[in-house]
Formats: structure tokens, sequence, C-alpha cells
């Protein structure tokens, strides 16, 4: 028997199980599948004016003459068996290409090797594990498979301002991708870091992102309408040239930059900071607190501030801002990142 497009609608829910379902017959005139009747609608009449009561727009006439009636449903357009079936599939098949895309995409990395120094190119390698199940093949367009990145960089000066941007650009890659179950497909690019941008900085964060742009998929012989995988992004920091001494022993290189009188050391405590391994952080706030209680130098207080708003995080950071006093009262108030 043919059958109307609004049967679709149940899709959804056959794919998220467990909800009863009610044919479109049942659904399409629930008023009278309940018996319902339609009361008689009187209406007590002003002087010279005929008694009448509202039915939504229209009123009711005395003498029982209607006014204008609501238009007529219109008839549900009525597909033919191969049609529906044609576009059951269709719709079943863009929501296992959507489940597909989504575990691709939690086995997607971009791998990224930091921190870097300002002016260098960062080698990133692209890593996408088949964990499906079947043979997949991702088809490139007539232009080749394409990959989207983009970065995100927040930008750091040594007394705490922060400058957020982002850059992309495409990459394209040979294709198609033919993965074996279990089997990882690897791509090589680089990150240019220009040293040009850096001027004045401390110290950059960068995550970089990427997309793959397939023309669709074939996972074991069937066809899906997959059109992107999204990597797991990868973050570097980056310093300017002569931190790698810092980093042989960053606690250490923290408190003495933190001790100098010197300006010129105002730098150095930011980003030793930021190369504090896990287990040192929480020393390396107790030296800053230290440096905020003890400085006589405004500058100094800044990037003491600057260096504890990195290591407590964006939250924190954004709620206590670059006021000394605040951090000494979240400090005392057993404040933790």
């Amino acid at each position: 028997m043919p059958r109307s497009p609004a049967a679709l609608l149940f899709l959804p829910l056959l794919a998220g199980g467990g909800c009863g379902l009610l044919s479109f017959e049942e659904a399409q005139d629930p008023g009278a599948a309940a018996g319902a009747e339609v009361q008689a609608v009187t209406g007590r009449a002003e002087p010279g004016r005929a008694p009448e009561a509202e039915w939504g727009a229209a009123p009711v006439r005395a003498g029982g003459a209607a006014g204008p009636q609501p238009p007529a449903p219109r008839e549900p357009e009525v597909w033919s068996e191969e049609e529906l079936d044609r576009q059951t599939r269709l719709a079943l098949a863009v929501l296992r290409a959507r489940g597909a895309g989504a575990a691709l995409s939690r086995h997607a990395r971009v791998r990224v090797s930091g921190p870097r120094t300002f002016g260098e190119r960062v080698p990133v390698e692209l890593v996408l594990f088949n964990a499906l199940g079947g043979e997949l093949e991702l088809r490139p367009s007539d232009g080749g498979l394409w990959m989207e990145l983009e970065w995100r960089v927040e930008r750091w000066s040594p007394y705490g301002d922060r400058q957020v941007g982002w850059q992309r650009r495409a990459l394209r890659v040979e294709g198609p991708v033919v993965l074996g179950p279990g089997q990882a497909w690897r791509e090589q690019t680089e990150l240019p870091l220009e040293a040009s941008a850096f001027e004045g900085s401390a110290l950059w964060r960068v995550e970089l992102g990427v997309r793959l742009r397939p023309d669709g998929a074939v996972l074991d012989g069937e066809e899906l309408p997959l059109d992107e995988v999204r990597f797991q992004p990868g973050e570097i920091l980056a310093f300017p040239a002569g931190w790698k001494p810092l980093a042989a022993d960053p606690l250490a290189s923290l408190e003495q930059a933190a001790s100098l009188e010197a300006p010129q050391a105002d730098r150095h405590v930011l980003v030793a900071a930021a190369l504090l391994r896990p287990g040192q952080r929480r020393q390396g706030m107790e030296t800053l607190i230290r440096t905020l209680e003890t400085t006589r130098h405004a500058t100094r207080a800044r990037t003491a501030v600057a260096a504890l708003a990195f290591l407590a995080g964006p939250v924190v950071a954004e709620e206590l801002g670059l006021a000394p006093a605040r951090w000494l009262a979240w400090w005392e108030g057993g404040g933790r990142p």
C-alpha cells in the first residue's frame, strides 16, 4: 500500500530505541479516534444584534448559519513503496555516517612536540586510526582530499596582557585513504611560527585543530555520506630564544628570576613559570606569592601576577584579574588552581 513521507519521521525513534510508535493513520485525527464531539455554542443576544459566539475568528450566527470555515486539511503526499524505501535507506545512511564520523574523530590525533622557539617551523603529524571494525575508504573530491588547519594563538606579554587570534589554511593530500580494521593513516605537515609576529611576547600558547573533508566514504562496501572528521587538537608553548637554559631546572630559574632586582628579569619570570613541571607548580606559586608580598617594583608585581594567572588557569585568572591584592587574598583563602 502506498505510504506517506510522514512515516520517515519515525526513523530517529527507531535509531534511538525504546520509544513506542504510532502509525500515521492513528496520529492523523486524534479527536475522531477519541470519539470527540462538537458541542453547540449559544450566546445571549445584545439589543439589535444576533446572538453569536467565537469559533476561532469566525462567528456562529443565529439560526445555525456558520461563518467562514477553516480550510480543509491538505491531503498528505503519497510516496510509492520504491520512493519510501529509497528515502529510508538515505536517512539510515546519514545516521550511520554521523556515527562513523564521531568514532573516527575520537581516534584522530594532532601530534606536536614542544616547547618551541619563536620563528621555528613546527613538525606536525596527523594520525587517523580506523576503529570501525571494517575496511574504510575516504574518498577525495575532484581536487583531492582536503584538510582544514586552524590554530588558535594566545599571546602573553610579560605583564599579563593577552591577545587571542586565529589562523587558517587548507592542505590538500593525495587520496583516497584506504584503511583496514585497526590500521592508521599518517600525514606530515608543518606549522609556521613567524618570529615577526612575536615581538613583545613572553610566550605563546598554540592549539592546532584539523578537519578532514572527504567526499563520502565506503565502509565494508556500503557508501556513507561522510563529509567531516575532526581531529583531537594538539597544543604547544613557544618562547623567545634563550629559554632552554631555564628549562633545565625551571623551579630554580623561577626563584632566581623573581629575586633579581633588574627589570630584565621580568620576562624570565613568566617563561620559567610556564616551564614548571606539574609537580613543581604549587611550589612555584608559593614563590610568586612571596614576590608579591615583598617586591617594591610595580612591574615585578605585575609579572608575578601574570605568572600566577598562567599557572592558576583561565577561570581563576578571569575572576581575579591583575590586581595583586586579590591574588594575595585568594592565596590566603587556600587558593587552588
